[in-house]
């Protein structure tokens, strides 16, 4: 062979032996959990977004909201966050200015402030305590558990929330957009079936050219919480990394948000049960 040859198959060799390894290492980065007992329940499930709400008559995120999920027969998608003095609190914006009129969030309120404000100026209606609401459902419908991915604390709250579920007597599964909060229940429950929430966030302005949005996207952190199961928007389903880890894996998924009789119709084709609200119930009723 001629010096050119030999440099030609060292090159090619090289390509392919970087090939085979760029394929395994993406395997091994994005594989999710090995299909566990209970991850059958997601086929068929309807999740009450924030309960069964309508704002602002039935709050969402609210102990009536919630009884209403209940009594319909629905389960439960609720969202948990910290007071100021560290109580896992049921709220789901980074701020409260939506909801309650406040500036800053749930974590520069002490919950005697939080529980007495009133959820979209309905009076006696404040945003409850975790614990509150686990006692509401009462092991009636199953819960989805979302540890907010933004909260800095998000350890402590993963910790403070998993000692009030060791208690609780339901059907409970927890998921986040943080990995690491995934990772924290990896680590410290690991019985428990967690959940990545997701989305195809470079196609969305506000996700764009940042770096750690691209590692969410393509699932490049699930070496660190292997999850049993997605969350993904229901919008973005078409994604190419999400279809990838359905087809390789058989990986269960729940839409969200499921807001229109439109996406309820879509929804059975690329998912295996949904996180729904308003127009997208099941059932076709009003909250």
């Amino acid at each position: 062979m001629t010096p050119l040859q030999i440099t030609l198959c060292a090159v090619c060799g090289a390509l392919v032996l970087l090939f085979i390894l760029c394929f395994f290492l993406r395997r091994f980065l994005t594989a999710p959990a090995k299909p566990r007992e209970g991850i059958e329940r997601f086929k068929g499930l309807a999740l009450a977004h924030r309960g069964l709400h309508k704002n602002p008559e039935v709050p969402e995120n609210s102990l009536p909201a919630f009884k209403a999920a209940v009594e319909a027969g629905y389960g439960v998608e609720l969202d948990v966050q910290l007071s100021s003095d560290g109580i896992p609190v049921v709220f789901h914006d980074q701020t409260l200015e939506r909801v309650c009129g406040l500036p800053g969030s749930t974590r520069d309120y002490p919950l005697e402030k939080l529980a007495t404000t009133p959820l979209f100026g309905q009076e006696g209606i404040g945003i409850p305590t975790f614990a509150e609401v686990l006692e509401v459902i009462g092991g009636r419908v199953p819960i989805l558990v979302e540890i907010k991915g933004e909260d800095p604390a998000y350890r402590v709250t993963c910790a403070k929330a998993a000692a009030l579920l060791d208690e609780y007597p339901g059907e409970y599964w927890v998921e986040s957009f943080n990995p690491l909060a995934l990772a924290w229940f990896r680590k410290n429950r690991p019985k428990i079936l967690r959940g990545q929430l997701a989305m195809a966030y470079l196609r969305h302005d506000k996700y764009k050219g940042k770096c750690k949005y691209f590692f969410l996207q393509h699932f490049l952190l699930n070496f660190r919480s292997r999850p049993d199961f997605l969350a993904y928007r229901i919008g973005d389903r078409d994604d190419r990394s999400f279809a990838r880890l359905r087809r390789l894996y058989g990986t269960p998924a729940v839409s969200w948000t499921v807001k229109t009789k439109e996406d309820l119709a879509a929804s059975p084709e690329a998912f295996d049960g949904i996180i729904f609200e308003g127009e997208g119930r099941p059932d076709g009723g009003q909250a």
